[in-house]
């Protein structure tokens, strides 16, 4: 039996046709970076919805934000909308039982996502429902890392936030989040064979709007290593680039696979950027300790990393050789990869990419450039904790 040796351009060829592999055309997406624009846009969906609202949201803060975008729910009850709205139990812990019961007493279906039970093994209580999805009459779609908070969204223009950034989608993929996430919500409420069967006919009723030639598909993570598509996803492209990889993420531990592929673009030539937020502006300083620790080999083959030091950079997208982006709640660290329930949307197209490198820059005008000599030069302190905390890696 002989084997045939793959050449480098065949790898190639292969690696950029996977990037393709779910794709499909007939999308409308546009992408929301400013946090008043992103509120409007998403009230203003919630206030068309008609029929049919479901969530998947990590955090809801009782703050200015979290009343509003309650209210809105309410109004959409009282039009005869159904409402379902799944929350994660640890990220939504501090949501008052006051506006919980206002959003329930007006017809707002709510369920929890992993309860803290003292009972649960660590491994139940490190999984977590990190997606920040809102599907609206299933006709439109907000995938983002956005929750729920003044931190993120703004009633008002100008308002200072944390960077981050959403995507609104109309077209195909939307009937497979609202499946998705319909099939979660019958997973935590055990439904009846009748009303799975009704919701089944009404997804499949849903006509698939054919706006635009721009190719897209989501992306699930589901908990577990084999399920991390989003992380396969970005794996894909980075391995398949040519020109360039630009990154921002807010917590970054990539997994080992990803960590080389970086390294092996750097050293073939390939412009490869990442923003992350710096220690005194990241809200999880022991992540940020561990991630600046973790950055050394990624320095030493030419990897340029930019940390923004008067922003916290929550946002989590990525752009490759200027046509792949994907923009979701999946972050490049062990928690995303191997436990949390994650939602990304995946795409090909140069409008997208375009407004992602854009803001992207912005980003990096506004942060510091570390170098090589500055990593290794860092306090000793730093040093120590970083090297400390790789011990605990596998749950940050």
């Amino acid at each position: 039996m002989t084997h045939e040796r793959v050449s480098s351009s065949q790898l190639s060829v292969a690696r950029r046709h996977a990037l393709h592999v779910g794709m499909r055309a007939g999308h409308r997406i546009g992408l929301l970076t400013d946090p008043y624009q992103a509120w409007t846009r998403l009230q203003a969906d919630l206030r068309a919805a008609r029929t049919t609202i479901a969530i998947e949201l990590y955090m809801l803060m009782p703050d200015e934000v979290g009343n509003a975008f309650a209210d809105e729910l309410a109004l959409a009850c009282g039009r005869g909308v159904s409402v379902r709205l799944m929350l994660d139990s640890l990220g939504s812990m501090d949501l008052t039982d006051e506006l919980l019961l206002r959003m329930n007493e007006a017809g707002v279906e709510t369920q929890f996502y992993g309860p803290l039970h003292l009972s649960e093994p660590w491994s139940r209580w490190a999984r977590r429902n990190h997606r920040k999805v809102f599907v609206i009459d299933d006709r439109v779609v907000h995938v983002t890392g956005m929750n729920v908070s003044a931190d993120y969204f703004a009633l008002k223009p100008g308002t200072p936030s944390w960077a981050d950034v959403g995507v609104r989608v109309e077209g195909p993929l939307v009937l497979d989040v609202a499946a998705e996430l319909a099939r979660h919500w019958r997973q935590g409420r055990r439904k009846s064979r009748a009303d799975r069967r009704s919701e089944t006919l009404r997804l499949q009723s849903a006509k698939e709007p054919q706006h635009t030639r721009t190719l897209a598909t989501v992306a699930f993570n589901h908990g577990r290593i084999r399920q991390a598509n989003v992380s396969r996803r970005y794996l894909q492209a980075v391995r398949a680039a040519r020109e360039s990889i630009l990154l921002a993420q807010s917590y970054f531990l990539p997994e080992r696979a990803l960590e080389r592929a970086l390294v092996r673009a750097a050293k073939a030539g390939r412009d490869v950027r990442i923003v992350l937020p710096a220690l005194s502006t990241s809200d999880v300083k022991i992540v940020a300790l561990a991630s600046t620790h973790a950055l050394g080999r990624l320095l030493r083959a030419g990897v340029r990393v930019y940390f923004s030091e008067h922003r916290m950079i929550h946002a989590k997208f990525g752009v490759v050789d200027g046509k792949w982006w994907t923009v979701g709640s999946a972050n490049l660290d062990p928690l995303s990869h191997q436990r949390n329930l994650e939602a990304n949307v995946v795409g090909i197209g140069e409008q997208q990419a375009r407004v992602l490198r854009r803001y992207f820059d912005e980003l990096c005008l506004d942060a510091r450039l570390l170098t090589a000599e500055a990593w290794r030069k860092r306090p000793l302190w730093q040093r120590f904790l970083g090297w400390l905390v790789q011990v605990l890696r596998p749950i940050l």
